[in-house]
C-alpha cells in the first residue's frame, strides 16, 4: 500500500493532545434518532470515510467524486505554488471573547441543521439565482455568525480553510486514504457571496491547491519530528474550516435507498482551526454541522446560539418554514459515549 503521508500530520496533532477523529451521524429521519460513528483522520479524509460508512450500511458505492481533469504541475511548479499557499496562511489576529491556547481536545458539543428535500432544493435554487455556489452563500453567513458571537470586534480579515478533494489527480494510499488539500481563503470584513465564489475559483485556477497538497504531505520531505516542530510553532491564522463532502449518491446509482436514512459529517476541531463546519447531502437532504473548540468556548450556549442564527439566516434567504429543517445541539459527552469506530 502506498504511504499516506498526508494522513501522518493528524497523528502528530493527536500526539499534541488534539482529537483528530471525524464524526459521522446516521440519522433516522422519522424518529430523529442518530447513530454516531467516528473515523481517525490519519486513516481517511471525509470522502473516503463516508464511502466506507455508506458501504458498511449495505450501499454499493463504487464511484467517488473526482476533481476536474487538469495537468498536475511538476515538483518545482508545486514549490512555487507552495509559497503562494503559505502567503495565504500568513498570521491573522482575532479579538476573541474567550481564548485559552493551552486547551486541547473537543469542545462542548456538536450541533447540526438537517434540511428536508424541499428546503435543500430551495437553497440550491437561491444560490443559482445569485449565480454563486451554495458553499459560498453558506460560508458568508457562517463568517457573519462567527464574528458576531465569538469576537469582540471585526477583524481586518478572516481566514477560512477550505478542503478540496483531489481524487483523480493526487495519489495517496487506497481509495479511502487522505486525498484532500486545504486552501486558505482570506476574506474582508463583509464579503459578498460573489466575492467568496470568485476568490475560491481564482485560487483553484491558479493551482494553489497543488502547493497545499505539497504542504499536506510535508512529513514525506522533512520528517515527522520537523513537522511537529513546525506545528507547535505555527502562527494563528484561521477562524475555522468549512468543508463540503459533496452531494451523494453519485450519478447513476441504482441501489435502493432507504428514504428514512440520511447522514451528517463533522471534521475535528483544533486550537488552530477552532470553528469547524461541514455540509453533506445524501439522497437530496443536506445536513450542516458546527463545532467550537474548547480553546474558544466552554459554554454550550455559544454553539446553540451560533447554529440557530446560521439556520435562521439560511432560512430567510430561501423562504423556508420552520417545519422544513431541524436544529439540534448534542453534548459531546453524549456523542462520545455512543460513537463507534468504523
Amino acid at each position: 500500500m502506498a504511504r499516506d503521508s498526508s494522513g501522518e500530520k493528524y497523528l502528530i496533532l493527536k500526539e499534541m493532545g488534539e482529537t483528530i477523529d471525524m464524526t459521522f451521524g446516521r440519522v433516522h429521519v422519522a424518529s430523529g434518532e442518530v447513530d454516531w460513528f467516528f473515523r481517525p483522520h490519519n486513516i481517511s479524509d471525509g470522502v473516503g470515510a463516508f464511502t466506507d460508512l455508506l458501504n458498511n450500511d449495505g450501499n454499493q458505492i463504487t464511484e467517488q467524486p473526482l476533481m476536474k481533469a487538469e495537468a498536475i504541475p511538476n515538483f518545482f511548479s508545486r514549490l512555487r505554488l507552495l509559497f503562494q499557499h503559505l502567503k495565504n496562511m500568513r498570521k491573522q489576529e482575532y479579538d476573541w471573547r474567550h481564548r485559552d491556547t493551552r486547551q486541547r481536545g473537543v469542545g462542548t458539543s456538536l450541533a447540526y441543521i438537517r434540511f428536508d428535500k424541499a428546503a435543500t432544493q430551495a437553497l440550491l435554487d437561491h444560490s443559482r439565482t445569485v449565480k454563486c455556489s451554495l458553499n459560498s452563500v453558506m460560508l458568508r453567513l457562517l463568517n457573519e455568525v462567527a464574528i458576531d458571537n465569538l469576537l469582540n470586534s471585526t477583524p481586518t480579515e478572516t481566514v477560512w480553510t477550505i478542503p478540496l478533494n483531489l481524487r483523480g489527480g493526487a495519489t495517496s494510499g487506497n481509495a479511502s486514504s487522505n486525498f484532500t488539500a486545504s486552501i486558505s481563503l482570506r476574506l474582508p470584513p463583509a464579503p459578498t457571496d460573489t466575492y467568496i465564489h470568485e476568490k475560491i475559483r481564482t485560487i483553484y485556477a491558479q493551482g494553489v491547491h497543488w502547493g497545499a497538497w505539497l504542504l499536506s504531505n510535508m512529513t514525506r520531505y522533512v520528517g515527522k519530528t520537523a513537522f511537529r516542530y513546525l506545528a507547535e510553532h505555527a502562527k494563528p491564522c484561521w477562524l475555522g474550516v468549512f468543508s463540503n463532502v459533496g452531494a451523494w449518491p453519485p450519478a447513476g446509482y441504482e441501489h435502493p435507498i432507504d428514504d428514512d436514512i440520511t447522514y451528517m459529517g463533522a471534521p475535528p476541531v483544533t486550537s488552530l482551526l477552532p470553528v469547524t463546519a461541514c455540509s453533506m447531502t445524501w439522497n437530496q437532504r443536506m445536513t450542516l454541522t458546527l463545532q467550537l473548540h474548547s480553546s474558544i468556548s466552554k459554554d454550550i450556549g455559544d454553539t446553540e446560539t451560533m447554529v440557530q442564527q446560521w439556520a435562521t439566516k439560511l432560512a430567510a434567504l430561501a423562504n423556508l418554514t420552520s417545519d422544513q429543517y431541524v436544529i439540534a445541539v448534542v453534548p459531546w459527552s453524549t456523542v462520545s459515549a455512543q460513537t463507534k469506530e468504523f
